[in-house]
């Protein structure tokens, strides 16, 4: 009798550990199917927080572009540059129009960018360019005595050597290029492509802006080998053709980019950059962008850009109207 009491013990001892085991397991599962959720959950806010970045950066550079100074809106605003167009420097600087752009089609690119942009731009991607974005700003330290004066500012360093730079003092303005920063000494223009002289003798405390030419498209990732196989999704650059290129976001799929065009009856078309010849240009009013991550999120971008043809903002640059229109979950939103 005792046997078999200690035999009943012994079964019921095993199917006891049996079922702790099972409840153990499913446990464990549960743990670590919640570590996963709750990490999936953290890794897909820190990439919207970083496609909200990329946007945000789109946003602020289309509401700046066409920089002018404190008389950006005015079409008679006079602003002269002391150097010829087109020269090395200046290649892809322009004060006629806010935006351009094409799609990169094999060998479109090569002697639209420079070298390093096509090197690294997805074939057959859009490439948007926006012109005269402010960058570094200084104001100068003492009036200009004669118009070849050197510039001179309160700090160190305000600008990049060879920086497009817009001076104006709200009655007139000058482009010129940065041809040597030393300290607070800023020289402008010592070429054959260039003058010294500003059409004027600038007092003290007058502004001065660094403008930007950037380029946004789709290239290929920073970290990627370069005798790996061509990558399943790449990044958008904002490259400054000035200066450098900055990998904004990694793992974008697509990157489209239409114009808002009103033609010369005033009607207004949405199209691609292959539509809008040369001198067209100058007319584009808006853009709209549509950009697909590898997280299946889709961004669009629409807004409205100055242009002298048909202002359409406000007197502050910074009252243009952009609208960010995200999925169906509002991912979107700013």
């Amino acid at each position: 009798m005792e046997d078999r009491d200690r035999g009943s013990s012994l079964v019921q001892l095993l199917i006891g550990l049996l079922l702790s085991a099972f409840l153990i397991a499913g446990a464990l599962q549960w743990f670590v199917h919640l570590k996963k959720t709750l990490q999936t959950q953290k890794s897909r806010a820190l990439s919207l927080e970083s496609e909200r970045t990329m946007v945000q950066y789109l946003i602020s550079d289309l509401k700046n572009a066409g920089y002018r100074g404190c008389r950006t809106q005015d079409s008679q605003f006079p602003v002269r540059r002391n150097f010829i167009d087109f020269g090395e420097k200046t290649r892809y600087f322009r004060l006629d129009r806010i935006v351009y752009g094409f799609q990169a089609t094999p060998g479109k690119c090569q002697g639209r960018m420079p070298a390093t942009v096509c090197k690294r731009l997805k074939e057959n991607s859009d490439l948007l360019v926006i012109h005269n974005v402010p960058g570094k700003h200084f104001n100068l330290r003492q009036s200009m005595h004669t118009p070849s004066d050197d510039l001179y500012s309160y700090w160190n360093q305000p600008i990049s050597k060879d920086a497009m730079v817009l001076i104006s003092d709200c009655h007139q303005g000058d482009v010129f290029i940065a041809s040597d920063v030393n300290g607070e000494r800023i020289s402008h223009g010592t070429s054959d492509n260039e003058t010294n002289q500003l059409s004027k003798n600038y007092p003290k405390n007058t502004e001065a802006v660094e403008l930007l030419t950037l380029a946004y498209y789709l290239g290929i990732p920073l970290r990627h080998e370069k005798n790996s196989p061509m990558p399943l999704h790449y990044s958008l650059y904002r490259d400054d053709l000035q200066h450098e290129a900055e990998e904004i976001l990694e793992g974008i799929i697509d990157f489209q980019v239409q114009y808002i065009f009103h033609d010369v009856s005033n009607d207004v078309r949405l199209v691609s950059a292959d539509k809008i010849a040369e001198h067209e240009w100058p007319a584009v009013s808006g853009i709209q962008l549509k950009i697909k991550t590898i997280t299946n999120q889709e961004w669009e971008v629409m807004g409205e850009i100055r242009n002298w043809q048909r202002v359409r903002c406000g007197a502050d640059y910074a009252l243009c109207n952009v609208v960010v229109v995200g999925t169906s979950d509002r991912a979107g939103d700013t």
